[in-house]
C-alpha cells in the first residue's frame, strides 16, 4: 500500500510493516482474542489501500484494520497572480490513498492561516480577489479515511493592479460648433469607463469635461474657428487610471450667417460587429437624425449612408417630408459585403451620411462623416448571448465533413438507446480522439468577459477550434452546438455565471421522459421536451462523466435562480450563421474502432443502465401481479430492444398465456424471429397476429418484409396491395417496399 508491504507473522501473532527495500517500519498485534489480537492468524488482504482484512482461524474471525496513513507534504507549490485571482500549483502526490488537497490562505505570513477551500486536482484558483493585495498560501494532503499531511512551505503573491492601457488610435473630426473623438476600444474586462480632458491651452493644462463608457465622445457648444486640445484616459473597475492617451487637436469651422433649410443634426452608431454583419440587414445599426429649419414641410429628399470598401452599396432611405421645424430620425439598415469578414484586428472606420434634396429644380446635397468601430469577425459581448448565432456555423464544410463522417457508423446500431444520446456520445467521444482539449485563453477567458456585458470578447468558430485543437469552454461549446445542428439536433447554450456549458434536445415530450430510461437528476425540462446538460470543458473523458457534471451545474445554478438557456435556432432569427470563407483544411476523420478503444463499452453500459431502470418498475409490478399485461408487454419490448431475445420471448409468451390473441404479443414474436433470421417461425406469428387484428398495417409490412426475405415476392407483393388498400399512407411511408415490389398505387 503506497510503498508500505504488509507480511503476515503467523508465529508470533502480529502483522509487520516494511518498506519496498526490506526497511522495518513498524508492527502491530498481539496473541489473544481482544480487539487487534490473534490466535491462528492464517491471511490477509489489503482493500482500496485503507483496509487491512486478517482471517483468524484460532478467533474464528476476520478483523478488518482502517489504516490511518498520512499523505506526504505537498511540494513545489507555487502561486501565480493573475487579474483579481491567484492560481496555485504544486506538484501531484504519489500516494494513491490521497482523498483532496486543503488549502489555507493568510493575509500576512505570520497571520493565521485560514482554510479556504479542497480540491482533487493538484491546481487551485482563488478567485474574486480585489487588485493590488498581497496573499500567502499553503497546501496539505488529505488521506481518504487517514490523516492530513503537514502544511507546505508558504507561498505568496500579490494580485496586480487593474491599470488599463492608454487608449489608442484616437481621431478627431471638427464640425460646426462642435468636435467628435473616437478611438479604439480598450480590450481588458476590468475598463469601467473612459475619462475626456480637454484644453485650449496645452501648457495651462487639461480638465475633465466627459466621463463615459464608450469610445465615443461628442462635445457641443463650442466657439468658431477655435483651436481645442484632447486627451482620454481608461479607469479601470477599482479607480485606477490609465496614462493619458497622445494629444489631439482641432479647430472648429466658421459657423455659416444662415442656417441651411436642412441639415444633418447628428448620427448615433454602434459599434459595428463583423461576425453580425448579417443582422443589421433588419435591424438598425443606428440613426440619422435630420432638421427642418424652415418654416414649412421640407419636399421629399433621399438619404444614403456609406461605409467604404464594406457595402457594394450605399442604404438609401427616402425622407418623404419633415414638418417646419421638425427633426426626423432616419434608422440606419446597412448591408455590408463578405469583405468585412477578412478585417483581422479591430479597426476604426470612416461612415457617410448623404442627404440630397432638390431646390428650384436644383440638386443640393450635404455630407456629414461619422466615426464607427469595426470589430473583427471573432469579436463579441455577452450583453446580448443571442450573438453566439453568428459563431454556431453547422454548414461550415470542416464541420459538417467532420459531424457526418463520425455519425455515420452510428446510424440505427444502437436500438436501445435514444438516438440523440447515441449521436451526442459520438460527436463527444470524437472530439475527445480527435485531441480537443480544455484551455483558458489568457487573453480573454471567458470567466471575466462574460462577466462585463460590455466587454469585447474573443469568440473562436467551430472550424478555428477543430484547427487549434484547443479552446475555452464557450469555444469547445460552440463546436458542440455546431456539430450537433448539422445532424439535426437541437441545441442551447446554457449560461451560468462565469461558465458555459451546453444542452441537447432529444425531442422526446416531458410526458415521455421516462422512456429515455434515465434518472430526473440527469435530465433537464425546458419548453415541454427533454434536453441533456454536457460540460464540454471535460472534453477527452467520457461522454457519461460531461453528462453528470453537466447535470451536476444545471441543478446547482437552478437553485440559485441563475442560469439562462439560449437556444441557437432562436439565436439565429437574430444573428444568423456567418458564411465563412473557403477554406483549404484538410478533412477531419475519427475512425469507429479508436472511439470504442478509448472509451471502450460506454454505449453498452449506457444501455444496460437503461435495461435496469426502466425494467426495475415492470419487475416490481409482476412481482405484485404476475399477469399484469401492460408490465410484460413493456419489459418484452424492452429485453428485445436490448438484443435479449430469449427474455423477451419469455414473457411475450406469458403474456399469450393471459391473453391467446394478443396482437401485439404475436407480432413481436415474429418481429423477434425476424431478427434471428427465422423466416418460418416469423411468418406463423405475423399471420397469427393478423388473424387476431385483420387490419393492423404494420403487421401487415412485418409479413411482406419476411416473404420478400424469403425469396416470395408475389406473396409479398399480394400482402403489401393489402396493406396499401387498408391506409393509403403505406406506400409512401415504405416507399423502399413499393419501388422493389413494384407497387405504384
Amino acid at each position: 500500500s503506497d510503498g508500505e508491504v504488509y507480511v503476515l507473522d503467523g508465529g508470533n501473532a502480529r502483522v509487520q510493516v516494511f518498506d519496498r527495500e526490506g526497511k522495518f517500519l513498524r508492527k502491530f498485534g498481539n496473541e489473544g482474542r481482544g480487539p487487534g489480537e490473534f490466535r491462528s492468524p492464517a491471511g490477509l488482504a489489503l482493500e482500496g489501500g485503507t483496509r487491512l482484512y486478517v482471517g483468524d482461524r484460532g478467533n474464528n474471525r476476520i478483523q478488518v484494520f482502517t489504516l490511518l496513513l498520512t499523505p506526504s507534504v505537498p511540494a513545489e507549490v507555487a502561486a501565480q497572480p493573475k487579474m483579481n485571482e491567484v492560481q496555485l500549483s504544486w506538484k501531484p502526490n504519489p500516494e494513491s490513498i490521497l482523498e483532496h488537497y486543503k488549502i489555507y490562505r493568510a493575509d500576512a505570513p505570520n497571520a493565521e492561516f485560514r482554510f479556504l477551500a479542497s480540491t482533487a486536482e493538484p491546481f487551485f484558483v482563488d478567485r474574486g480577489l480585489p487588485s493590488n493585495r498581497a496573499y500567502h498560501y499553503r497546501v496539505s494532503g488529505q488521506a481518504r479515511e487517514g490523516n492530513e499531511s503537514a502544511l507546505s512551505k508558504t507561498v505568496s503573491a500579490v494580485t496586480p493592479r487593474l491599470v488599463p492601457t492608454s487608449p489608442k488610435k484616437m481621431r478627431i473630426d471638427a464640425s460646426e460648433k462642435q468636435i467628435t473623438l473616437s478611438w479604439m476600444p480598450n480590450l481588458e474586462p476590468f475598463v469601467d469607463h473612459y475619462r475626456v480632458y480637454r484644453t485650449r491651452q496645452v501648457g495651462t493644462g487639461f480638465e475633465q469635461v466627459g466621463k463615459i463608457d464608450r469610445p465615443l465622445f461628442v462635445d457641443g457648444a463650442l466657439a468658431d474657428e477655435a483651436l481645442y486640445y484632447y486627451q482620454v484616459t481608461a479607469v479601470g473597475k477599482e479607480g485606477d487610471e490609465s496614462p493619458p492617451g497622445e494629444v489631439v487637436f482641432v479647430t472648429t469651422p466658421r459657423a455659416s450667417l444662415t442656417a441651411p433649410p436642412v441639415e444633418i443634426v447628428r448620427i448615433e452608431m454602434r459599434e459595428i460587429f463583423a461576425s453580425a454583419y448579417k443582422h443589421y440587414e433588419s435591424h438598425p445599426l443606428g440613426k440619422v437624425v435630420l432638421r427642418n429649419n424652415t418654416d414649412s414641410p421640407f419636399p421629399p429628399a433621399m438619404l444614403t449612408f456609406s461605409i467604404k470598401d464594406y457595402m457594394d452599396f450605399p442604404t438609401e432611405i427616402a425622407v418623404l417630408e419633415v414638418g417646419p421645424k421638425q427633426e426626423s430620425d432616419l434608422l440606419i439598415k446597412p448591408v455590408f459585403n463578405n469583405r468585412i469578414l477578412e478585417v483581422t484586428e479591430n479597426t476604426p472606420l470612416q461612415s457617410e451620411a448623404a442627404l440630397t434634396f432638390y431646390i428650384a429644380g436644383e440638386a443640393k446635397t450635404v455630407k456629414r462623416n461619422f466615426p464607427v468601430t469595426l470589430y473583427e469577425r471573432h469579436a463579441m459581448t455577452w450583453d446580448q448571448k443571442i450573438r453566439i448565432g453568428a459563431f454556431v456555423t453547422p454548414k461550415d464544410t470542416p464541420v459538417a465533413d467532420f459531424a457526418r463522417s463520425v455519425i455515420q457508423p452510428y446510424v440505427d446500431a444502437y436500438p436501445n438507446l435514444h438516438p440523440s444520446l447515441v449521436y451526442a456520445r459520438t460527436l463527444y467521444a470524437a472530439l475527445g480522439v480527435y485531441g480537443l482539449s480544455y484551455i483558458v485563453d489568457p487573453t480573454s477567458p471567458f470567466q471575466e468577459f462574460s462577466e462585463k456585458a460590455g466587454a469585447v470578447d474573443y469568440v473562436q468558430y467551430p472550424r478555428d477550434t477543430l484547427a487549434r485543437k484547443s479552446g475555452d469552454c464557450d469555444d469547445l461549446s460552440i463546436l458542440f452546438l455546431a456539430a450537433l445542428e448539422n445532424i439535426g439536433i437541437s441545441t442551447a447554450l446554457v449560461d451560468v455565471p462565469g461558465h458555459v456549458f451546453v444542452m441537447f434536445n432529444t425531442g422526446l415530450a416531458e410526458a415521455d421522459r421516462q422512456s429515455l430510461g434515465f434518472p430526473d437528476s440527469l435530465l433537464v425540462i425546458h419548453r415541454g421536451t427533454v434536453w441533456v446538460p454536457v460540460e464540454m470543458t471535460m472534453v477527452g473523458s467520457t461522454f457519461t462523466r460531461a453528462w453528470q457534471k453537466g447535470a451536476e451545474e444545471y441543478r446547482d445554478w437552478l437553485a440559485k435562480g441563475k442560469v439562462e438557456i439560449i437556444e441557437v435556432q432562436k439565436a439565429w432569427e437574430q444573428f444568423s450563421p456567418v458564411t465563412l470563407p473557403p477554406t483549404e483544411m484538410r478533412q477531419l476523420k475519427v475512425k469507429q474502432e479508436d472511439i470504442e478503444a478509448k472509451f471502450k463499452d460506454e454505449l453498452e453500459t449506457l444501455g444496460r443502465q437503461r435495461l435496469t431502470n426502466l425494467s426495475a418498475g415492470y419487475l416490481a409490478a409482476l412481482k405484485k401481479t404476475p399477469d399484469d399485461a401492460t408490465a410484460l408487454a413493456q419489459l418484452g419490448i424492452l429485453y428485445g430492444e436490448n438484443g435479449m431475445y430469449p427474455e423477451a420471448l419469455e414473457q411475450f409468451q406469458k403474456l399469450l398465456a393471459v391473453d391467446k390473441q394478443n396482437a401485439m404479443a404475436l407480432n413481436n414474436i415474429g418481429n423477434i424471429y425476424l431478427l434471428q433470421e427465422r423466416l418460418d417461425d416469423a411468418r406463423q406469428a405475423y399471420e397469427a397476429s393478423l388473424k387476431a387484428e385483420p387490419r393492423d398495417t404494420g403487421t401487415m409490412v412485418n409479413l411482406v418484409r419476411v416473404h420478400v426475405r424469403a425469396g416470395r415476392k408475389d406473396e409479398a407483393r399480394k400482402v403489401f396491395r393489402e396493406a396499401v388498400a387498408e391506409d393509403p399512407r403505406v406506400l409512401r411511408r415504405y416507399g423502399d417496399l413499393a419501388a422493389e415490389l413494384g407497387v405504384t398505387k
